[in-house]
C-alpha cells in the first residue's frame, strides 16, 4: 500500500515538474531574443471576458527584421491579465499609437516578437512540484530498499527478539524540508493577502482627497464548485495635478460578498 501511495505522489510530482518546468522555460526564452526598435500602430485596454473584471492590452506594432517589415500583436509571451485598471492604463499610455518603443524579436522566427517580458517569478513554479516528487521518491526508496534500524533492549532479562526502532536522521531532515515548503507558502500568502494590503490601507489614510466621477458600476461574480462570490467593480476617473486618471481600485483588500447576491 505504501509503495502504491508513494508512486502516485511521484507521478503527480513528475507531471507537475514537467508542465511547470516547460512554462518556466517558455517564460525565460524571450529574455534571450534580440532587441529591436518598434513603432506602435495601436494600443487599447480590453476586458478579457464579460463581467470578469480583468483586462488585457491589445496591441499592434511593426518592426524591421531580415530586411522586411513585420507586424506583431503579442504584448508578452503569455497573456497578461490585469485586475487593476490604473496599472494597465499606464501601460496603454506607455505603448500608445505612434510611439517608438523597444521590443524583443526571435531571430530564427522573425514573426515572433514581444514588447515585454513575463515576470521571472514563473521560474519558481517548478518548486511546487518538489514536495510531491521528493515525498514520493523518498517513500519508494524507503519501501523498496529501506530496513528498520533496530537494537536489542539493554534491560535485564529482555524478551527474545525484543527490539526498538530508531528513525533515521534522513527521515527527520526530509520531513523538516517538506514542512518548511508549506510554511514558506503560508507566510507568502499571509504577506500578500493580509499584511501588505493592511499596510497600504493604513498609508492611504494620509493621501489627499479629490473628487471623482463614476464611469461604470456593477457586480462581478466568480463561481466555484460549491459557491459563488461577488465583487464590486467600480470604474472611475479623477484629476490630479491637472491630469486625468482612471482606476477601478475599490479597496486594497479583495471584496467577497459570499454566495448570495
Amino acid at each position: 500500500f505504501m509503495i502504491g501511495f508513494c508512486l502516485i505522489f511521484t507521478l503527480v510530482g513528475g507531471a507537475l515538474l514537467f508542465f511547470l518546468g516547460r512554462l518556466s522555460l517558455q517564460t525565460l526564452e524571450p529574455y534571450f531574443w534580440a532587441r529591436s526598435q518598434c513603432r506602435m500602430i495601436s494600443s487599447q485596454v480590453v476586458e478579457t471576458s464579460p463581467s470578469s473584471g480583468k483586462f488585457h492590452l491589445e496591441v499592434a506594432y511593426e518592426f524591421g527584421q531580415a530586411g522586411r517589415t513585420q507586424i506583431s500583436h503579442d504584448f508578452s509571451r503569455d497573456s497578461m491579465d490585469f485586475s487593476d485598471y490604473s496599472e494597465i492604463s499606464r501601460l496603454a499610455e506607455t505603448y500608445s499609437a505612434g510611439k517608438e518603443v523597444e521590443c524583443y524579436v526571435k531571430e530564427d522566427n522573425p514573426g515572433a516578437a514581444v514588447l515585454a517580458h513575463n515576470s521571472l517569478w514563473y521560474l519558481a513554479l517548478p518548486l511546487f512540484s518538489l514536495p510531491f516528487l521528493g515525498f514520493g521518491l523518498f517513500g519508494l526508496g524507503f519501501g523498496v530498499f529501506g530496513r528498520p534500524v533496530t537494537e536489542s533492549a539493554s534491560q535485564s532479562n529482555p524478551s527474545p527478539g525484543e527490539a526498538i526502532s530508531r528513525p533515521g536522521n534522513k527521515g527527520k531532515i526530509f520531513l523538516s524540508l517538506f514542512l518548511s515548503v508549506f510554511i514558506a507558502v503560508g507566510a507568502g500568502l499571509l504577506y500578500f493577502l493580509v499584511l501588505r494590503p493592511a499596510y497600504f490601507n493604513q498609508k492611504a489614510r494620509a493621501w489627499p482627497s479629490t473628487e471623482g466621477t463614476v464611469l461604470e458600476s456593477r457586480v462581478i461574480s466568480q463561481e466555484s464548485d460549491d459557491s459563488t462570490s461577488y465583487y464590486p467593480f467600480v470604474l472611475y476617473s479623477y484629476y490630479f495635478a491637472s491630469k486625468e486618471y482612471r482606476s477601478n481600485r475599490y479597496s486594497f483588500f479583495e471584496q467577497a460578498e459570499g454566495s448570495s447576491y
